[in-house]
């Protein structure tokens, strides 16, 4: 992970958030490089449940203030999520 320690610090207090199961919470992780590799998750009562490419294309490509669906940056593709345990 490339961040500096101010950038960990905020992962970490929304990740506590997530965990917690008191709020709707999702998780994207983007490799870096060519092509970029984007995997998401959403969390349900606090369990990261992962995403498949459809649903991480979904949630990654559609704003809710947009009038349409966002354009994918290019070079991105989007794949099944692994199962991880927090």
């Amino acid at each position: 992970m490339a961040a500096s320690g101010s950038d960990l610090y905020v992962f970490c207090d929304l990740l506590s958030i997530a965990v917690s199961g008191a709020h709707p919470s999702g998780l994207v992780l983007r490799t870096m490089g060519q092509p970029q590799t984007v995997r998401g998750w959403r969390f349900t009562d606090g369990d990261p449940m992962p995403l498949n490419r459809a649903e991480a294309f979904t949630a990654y490509t559609i704003h809710p203030d947009a009038d349409g669906p966002l354009i994918p940056l290019p070079g991105t593709e989007y794949a099944d999520a692994p199962v991880i345990h927090i």
